[in-house]
């Protein structure tokens, strides 16, 4: 079992440019879908436990505690959850 560690900027000005005065939380998304909520951090662990093996695309969100207002979407992050090839070359004999 493995742990994908997120990690991002916070922003400090709204889409207008002045300046972001009320605290924010984050959302997390995989494959469009969010996963996690109300991040305080800007920093998280994702546990890929029962995870199958495939690429996920993430991205986050900021949402402004006081107004509700959610950013739009975070460049995504693509992230390839893949096994190690098979071992090669596996011989045996049969002996009585």
């Amino acid at each position: 079992m493995g742990h994908l560690n997120f990690s991002w900027e916070a922003p400090t000005t709204k889409e207008d440019g002045s300046g972001l005065t009320s605290p924010l939380t984050y959302n997390l998304y995989e494959d469009g879908v969010k996963i996690v909520g109300d991040i305080a951090a800007t920093n998280f662990s994702l546990t890929m436990e029962g995870k199958e093996y495939k690429t996920y695309s993430y991205t986050a969100t900021a949402v402004d505690t006081v107004t509700g207002l959610v950013s739009r979407h975070s460049p995504a992050l693509e992230v390839a959850y893949l096994p190690p090839k098979p071992p090669a070359g596996l011989q045996g004999s049969f002996s009585s």
